[in-house]
């Protein structure tokens, strides 16, 4: 017998005994978080969930996978492990790859995926109370901006198969997926046709003539996926996601990711004066408010060059040629 001992995420120690020998196939014990995991992705709520969902849920479930957590019996599970684990998420960093990972946002996921982990527990009489109930979201930090120099440089220097992710995700706004699996045969009419994997929302979006022009350059009978990776082959999610991340790394751009673009789609809609209506039959956003955000944005951008005609045409109105002058 083999006894090891760990420290928890909480600061308690824990010990484990595993029997020496060949390793066995182990079913999960009754009780425990594995045989709980088990359990809830064997069951119809998480069956109906999008593929896309399911991927994310695989990702923020994966810490109640570590050994340390698999054996432990679900009924231990306290509020203050949960929250320690989702605190050692908070803080943001970037892989050497370049890619990001922990932050915010993802301590928000992994509290709101542990949540409804144990809330299924809870609906089944597997316990009593749920120690994730109502874990407030923390507030998202700002992630690196897709501005216009940044575009630019990309467009610029990015290998072929990486630059057309680009151009695709900003004439469209589509979500990372979706500019993944998106196929020829979706181009049709002018249009580009999207059922999005995340909402199973339907939109259309037209072509833009730069899109057109790139799209038709592309194509060359192809069939299939439109992007592929420089192999040829078509991308997946997180592929996708850690070789732009590597590439952006390498220009200098750490920290920005395929979803980006999805936002600076948005942010360019709304300085060319589109209404939040006009910007989700687009990029198909369930709700306005995170498209208000970009509107408004514009909006303040356009009043505040506004105001500044306004003030230099008062101040000439009142002082003639006495506004100052830099010095030499």
């Amino acid at each position: 017998m083999k006894v090891v001992r760990k420290r928890l995420a909480d600061g308690t120690m824990r010990e484990y005994r595993y029997t020496r020998g060949p390793a066995q196939p182990e079913r999960p014990d009754t009780g425990s978080v594995a045989a709980l995991l088990a359990a809830f992705k064997g069951g119809p709520e998480y069956a109906a969930l999008a593929p896309s969902t399911r991927a994310q849920y695989a990702i923020y479930l994966r810490p109640w996978e570590e050994p340390e957590w698999a054996r432990f019996p679900v009924r231990e599970v306290t509020r203050r492990h949960i929250m320690a684990m989702r605190d050692a998420l908070a803080s943001p960093r970037i892989l050497p790859s370049g890619r990001r990972t922990g932050g915010p946002g993802a301590a928000t996921a992994f509290g709101r995926i542990t949540g409804a982990l144990f809330g299924w527990a809870l609906d089944r009489g597997l316990i009593e109370h749920s120690p994730a109930q109502r874990i407030k979201a923390l507030a998202k930090g700002r992630l690196p901006d897709w501005g216009e120099d940044a575009i630019a440089l990309a467009l610029d220097k990015l290998p072929e198969a990486f630059r057309r992710v680009v151009v695709l995700g900003l004439h469209t706004g589509q979500r990372r997926g979706d500019l993944a699996r998106m196929a020829w045969q979706q181009v049709r009419d002018g249009r580009i046709a999207i059922v999005q994997g995340k909402t199973g929302a339907e939109v259309l979006v037209p072509l833009h003539p730069v899109l057109a022009a790139e799209l038709a350059a592309w194509r060359q009978g192809r069939v299939g996926t439109i992007l592929l990776s420089p192999r040829g082959k078509p991308w997946t999610d997180t592929h996708l996601s850690r070789e732009m991340g590597a590439q952006l790394a390498k220009l200098g751009m750490p920290g920005l990711n395929v979803h980006g673009l999805r936002k600076a789609a948005s942010r360019r809609l709304a300085e060319a004066g589109c209404t939040p209506h006009e910007i989700a039959a687009i990029t198909g956003h369930r709700t306005l408010a995170m498209v208000q955000h970009y509107t408004d944005a514009a909006d303040r951008a356009h009043m505040a060059g506004g105001a500044i005609v306004k003030l230099h045409s008062a101040v000439s109105r009142a002082g003639g040629n006495r506004e100052t002058k830099p010095r030499k």
